[in-house]
C-alpha cells in the first residue's frame, strides 16, 4: 500500500531492494541525515524495516470514445470524438473494421473521426470504429456501429421500358408491375417485340431486393418459365429507377421504370397533342430505325391528325400524315395504338401502350418485324406551350444523339451545347462526338433552324460532315430529335433531345447530393451498360458505386465515380475518359471519348 511519511512523497516498504538510482540516492541522503542527528552513523536497523523512496509514477494513458453504440443508415455519417488523458499528446488515429467486411466495404473514417457508412450492408451489419492514442497506440477505445438499409425506395405501380440486344437479335419491351412494401412483384404484364416475333401481355411475378444504398436486384419469373435478373438504382423518392440486365442469358440491355400516377390516367385524359420518339432496328440488327411523330388525340382515343417522320437505315419519310385510334384497359394499365399513314406507300403501325401519367406514355411496337418492319420502342410526352415560334428554342441548349454505324455493329454518340437565337440562328456552340472510336471536338459550331406553329422543325448544324435533324417541340426549350442526314451519316439514324440549360454559371457546388446514373440507349449488342448511384459533396468530391455489363459478362458492385471533379462555369468537364455536360444542377449527360470505345452511348446522371 502506498503511504505518505513526512517530507517523503511516496515511501514504499520493499522486502527486496531499491531498484532505481533515484531511490538509492534518496536512501543515502536519509542515512546521512540520521548520522548527523545522532553524532554517528545510522545503521539499517535504526529504520523501521527496509524503505523504498520512489519518484512519482507517470500517470496512465486513458482514452474514451463517443458515441459508443450508434446506428446509421447506409452512406450516412457519424462524427466520433475521442478524449485522451495522461499524455501531453492527445491525438488519436482512427480505423474501422468488421467481421463481415474489409477495407471500404466497412465504411470509411477520416482523420477527424467522421465515419461514413458503406454502400452495402455487410453480414453481420455491424462494424467497429477504433480510436488509438498517438502517445501509445496500444491504448485504444472502440465503438460498435449498427448499419441499416432503411425503408425501400422502390414501391408502388411502375410502367417500364427496356431495350436489349443479344445473339438472338434486338428486343424492345414495355410493361407494368407493382412492388409492395416487402419487395414482392405482382401484377406484372409486358409486351415484347424481338427478331422472332411478338409476345403480347405476358404476365410475370418476381421480387425486388436490396442490401445497398438505393440499389438492388429485380428477379422476374415469366409465364413461359424463364427468369431474368436486373440490377437497379433508384431516386431518393423512388419515383423512378434505372436498370440493366445482370444474368447469364446473353442479353445486354438497359431500361427505366417510372412510378405510375396515384390516379392512373384514363383515355380521355390523353386529349391534346403528344410528341412520340421511338427507335430500334430491323431484325438483322445492323439496320437502325427511328420514328418521330406529333399526334392530336381527341375524346375516345381518336388520333384525328398529326405528322410522322421515319428513318429506316437512311431511307426517310418526312412529314407524312397520320390518323389512328388508342385504347386503354384501366384494370391492367395496358393500352394499344393503331396508327395509319394514308400517303403512298400506305402503312399501318401497331403498338402496345403503358401510361405513366396523362402526359407521359411508354410505347413498344406490336407488329411482327420483317425486312421492312422494324422493332421500335419509345415514349410520348404531352406537348405544351404552343403555338410556337423560333424563340421557343432561344438560349443555351444541350444536344444529345445516339445512333449506329452502317454495316457494322458499332455506334456513334454526340453531346454538345448550342446557343440558339430567336431569329433561327445557331450563334455559338461546341460538340463532342465519338463516332466508332473516332473522337472529334468541334469547338466552333454554327447552323440554323426553323420551326412552325405546331412545333415541328428542322435543325442544320454546320461542321465537318454536318447534321440535318428533324425535331418536334414538346415544350419551349425541349425538343425530340431524329437524324435525317443524307448519305452514310443518315444511316446512323441517331435519335436524341435538345434540352434548355438552367443554373449557369456552374461550379463544383452545382453538383451536390445523390444522383442516379444509368445508360439511356443500347444501340448495339456490344454496347456496355451501367447503373448506379453517385454522391457529390458540392466541393468537387465525387463517389459512386454500381453495376455494369459488357461483352465479358456482368460485374456487380463496381466503382463508377471517384476523386475530385473540376466543374467550370460553362458546365462541360471531363471525368476520366468521358465528357460531361450539365443540363441543370439536377441533371447531366455523359459520353465516352475513349479512342478505344467503338460502342459509345450516353449515360444520364439525374438527382
Amino acid at each position: 500500500m502506498r503511504t505518505r511519511h513526512g517530507l517523503f512523497p511516496r515511501l514504499h516498504r520493499d522486502p527486496g531492494h531499491v531498484t532505481t538510482p533515484g531511490r538509492a540516492l534518496a536512501l543515502g541522503l536519509l542515512s546521512s541525515a540520521l548520522g548527523c542527528a545522532g553524532g554517528g552513523t545510522a545503521s539499517p536497523g535504526d529504520l523501521a524495516g527496509p524503505l523504498d523512496l520512489a519518484t512519482p509514477d507517470a500517470p496512465a494513458i486513458e482514452i474514451a470514445i463517443a458515441p459508443r453504440a450508434p446506428s446509421v443508415l447506409l452512406r450516412g455519417t457519424i462524427p466520433f470524438s475521442a478524449t485522451v488523458t495522461g499524455a501531453s499528446d492527445t491525438g488519436v488515429t482512427w480505423r474501422v473494421a468488421g467481421d463481415g467486411c474489409s477495407g471500404s466495404t466497412c465504411g470509411e473514417i477520416d482523420a477527424a473521426g467522421r465515419y461514413r457508412a458503406p454502400w452495402c450492408l455487410p453480414t453481420p451489419a455491424q462494424v467497429t470504429v477504433t480510436a488509438a492514442a498517438v502517445a501509445d497506440p496500444a491504448r485504444t477505445a472502440s465503438a460498435t456501429v449498427t448499419l441499416s438499409r432503411g425503408a425501400p425506395e422502390v414501391a408502388g405501380r411502375y410502367a417500364f421500358a427496356f431495350a436489349s440486344i443479344g445473339d438472338a437479335g434486338v428486343a424492345q419491351v414495355a410493361g407494368t408491375f407493382v412492388i409492395d412494401a416487402q419487395g414482392a412483384v405482382t401484377g406484372g404484364l409486358e409486351d415484347v417485340v424481338h427478331a422472332g416475333g411478338t409476345l403480347t401481355a405476358v404476365p410475370f411475378t418476381g421480387a425486388a431486393t436490396s442490401a445497398c444504398f438505393r440499389r438492388g436486384r429485380l428477379a422476374l419469373d415469366f409465364a413461359d418459365h424463364t427468369s431474368r435478373t436486373f440490377a437497379w438504382a433508384a431516386s431518393a423518392s423512388g419515383d423512378r429507377f434505372r436498370f440493366i440486365e445482370m444474368d447469364a442469358t446473353g442479353e445486354r440491355g438497359a431500361g427505366v421504370a417510372l412510378r405510375v400516377a396515384s390516379t392512373p390516367p384514363s383515355l380521355d385524359d390523353l386529349v391534346g397533342d403528344h410528341v412520340l420518339l421511338a427507335s430500334g432496328a430491323l431484325p438483322d440488327r445492323s439496320t437502325r430505325a427511328g420514328l418521330l411523330a406529333r399526334l392530336r388525340v381527341d375524346v375516345g382515343g381518336v388520333v384525328s391528325s398529326g405528322t410522322v417522320d421515319t428513318n429506316l437505315g437512311g431511307v426517310t419519310l418526312l412529314g407524312a400524315g397520320v390518323q389512328g385510334t388508342l385504347t386503354l384497359d384501366p384494370a391492367t394499365g395496358r393500352g394499344t395504338a393503331t396508327l395509319y399513314l394514308p400517303e403512298p406507300p400506305s402503312r399501318t403501325m401497331r403498338f402496345a401502350l403503358y401510361p405513366v401519367k396523362a402526359s407521359e406514355w411508354l410505347w413498344v411496337s406490336s407488329d411482327v418485324p420483317s425486312g421492312s418492319v422494324p422493332l421500335l420502342g419509345g415514349r410520348s410526352v404531352r406537348q405544351v406551350g404552343g403555338p410556337f415560334a423560333a424563340a421557343a428554342l432561344g438560349g443555351e441548349l444541350v444536344l444529345s444523339l445516339v445512333g449506329t454505324v452502317p454495316g457494322i455493329e458499332d455506334s456513334a454518340a454526340a453531346l454538345g451545347v448550342l446557343t440558339a437565337g430567336a431569329d433561327g440562328s445557331i450563334r455559338a456552340g461546341r460538340l463532342d462526338e465519338n463516332d466508332d472510336a473516332t473522337v472529334r471536338a468541334i469547338a466552333a459550331l454554327s447552323g440554323s433552324y426553323a420551326v412552325d406553329a405546331v412545333g415541328a422543325g428542322a435543325l442544320s448544324l454546320v461542321y465537318e460532315g454536318g447534321r440535318q435533324l428533324r425535331f418536334i417541340l414538346a415544350a419551349p426549350g425541349h425538343a425530340l430529335l431524329l437524324d435525317v442526314t443524307g448519305g452514310a451519316a443518315g444511316r446512323r439514324v441517331a435519335v436524341g433531345e435538345l434540352e434548355a440549360r438552367s443554373g449557369a454559371p456552374y461550379g463544383a457546388a452545382s453538383l451536390t447530393g445523390d444522383f442516379v446514373l444509368g445508360t439511356t440507349a443500347v444501340p448495339t449488342r456490344f454496347t456496355p451498360v451501367e447503373v448506379g448511384v453517385g454522391q457529390f459533396e458540392g466541393d468537387g468530391t465525387a463517389a459512386g458505386m454500381g453495376d455494369t455489363s459488357d461483352i465479358f459478362g456482368s460485374h456487380p458492385d463496381r466503382t463508377l465515380l471517384g476523386g475530385t471533379l473540376t466543374v467550370p462555369a460553362d458546365g462541360r468537364f471531363l471525368a476520366g475518359e468521358s465528357v460531361v455536360y450539365l443540363v441543370s444542377p439536377t441533371r447531366a449527360l455523359s459520353c465516352s471519348l475513349s479512342a478505344t470505345q467503338h460502342q459509345p452511348t450516353i449515360t444520364v446522371v439525374e438527382r
